[in-house]
């Protein structure tokens, strides 16, 4: 089952692609898909400042975090982080956009 906080069905493609990307990894780990107990991934478009945010925000775009958390039975909880920005970008352009163009 998968759900989104607040609730959406905007990012429904989004939670699909991740559930098959994390099915395509339990394949080429030691932990089978009916072991995950939860995947929560956090995307947090307004974390604390970094240092020199100023200095990249023209350039790159506003800064990110997104936080991914797995659970399995019985293993301890896997955490990855990542930070970066949002750059400014063209639907109607871009092929691997989710979004339409007249979004």
């Amino acid at each position: 089952m998968s759900t989104i906080q607040p609730p959406s069905s905007e990012f429904e493609i989004v939670l699909v692609r991740y559930r098959r990307l994390l099915a395509k990894l339990t394949d080429i780990s030691s932990i089978r898909l009916e072991e995950i107990t939860a995947a929560r991934i956090k995307l947090n478009f307004a974390p604390r400042p970094w240092a020199r945010i100023e200095y990249y925000k023209q350039q790159w775009g506003d800064q990110f975090t997104l936080s991914v958390t797995i659970n399995a039975d019985g293993q301890s909880a896997g955490i990855s982080h990542h930070t970066g920005y949002c750059r400014p970008h063209d639907p109607a352009r871009e092929r691997r956009s989710a979004r339409s163009a007249g979004y």
